[in-house]
């Protein structure tokens, strides 16, 4: 018995160019990039990685980096959507810029480990765009009080007065700021404690994404009644 596959393959033609509803340009999108690595480097991805980005806050000078890279690579080697090289640069970026010190063990020199390298670089050489850099990504520089309980997997901060009930993933955004702690022992129900950096927007974060918001903190200090 014989099975004729046109059908199929006109369904899919179909398909791609339905994903393109402007029919913007003849292949689904501007081709800048031969490298097609998986489904999402195809044509009909490129409004995905579009709003992608629209959504994702991008800091002029992380955006000028994340366009350097993509065109110092050769075309073969690279994909043919400029945006998902920036939306993984600028998240490589982010991570590096708030961990100066730290570094990505494995994986691939891709987008996103270059954007981490870049993200410290541009920390270390720039001190003073500390806020302008956070504030580009979204977070708002912030004063708390509030109750802190660590454990496994855990650096919870429950904040007092207008944002009670609200639970922050608590990180340090310089090498020393946890450095309250060393002597100190964490009691089971916490330390009342004052946090000065930069809260993120309402999202999903921490382990298991369980946490209403981030806080990176430059200083953290006791408080009295701690």
């Amino acid at each position: 018995m014989h099975i004729s596959t046109i059908p199929l393959v006109a369904s899919l033609v179909v398909l791609c160019v339905s994903c393109d509803p402007k029919n913007r340009f003849p292949h689904g999108s501007k081709r800048e990039g031969g490298l097609v690595r998986d489904e999402s480097d195809k044509p009909y991805y490129a409004d995905f990685w579009q709003r992608l980005l629209a959504e994702y806050p991008n800091p002029k000078e992380a955006i000028r980096q994340a366009d350097a890279y993509f065109d110092s690579l050769p075309y073969a080697q690279r994909t043919p959507h400029r945006d998902k090289v920036r939306v993984d640069f600028l998240r490589g970026f982010f991570s590096g810029f708030v961990c100066p010190e730290g570094r990505i063990e494995g994986g691939p020199h891709d987008e996103h480990w270059h954007g981490f390298q870049a993200g410290q670089a541009y920390r270390r050489a720039n001190p003073t765009k500390l806020n302008e850099t956070m504030e580009g990504f979204g977070y708002t520089a912030t004063e708390a009080e509030g109750r802190w309980t660590v454990g496994f997997e855990s650096s919870l901060f429950r904040p007092f007065g207008t944002n009670s009930g609200q639970e922050w993933w608590l990180s340090g955004l310089n090498p020393t700021a946890f450095d309250f702690a060393k002597d100190t022992k964490i009691p089971d129900d916490g330390i009342s404690i004052l946090i000065i950096g930069f809260l993120s927007p309402k999202g999903e974060f921490g382990h298991l994404g369980s946490y209403d918001h981030e806080f990176y903190a430059t200083t953290i200090s006791i408080m009295k009644d701690g």
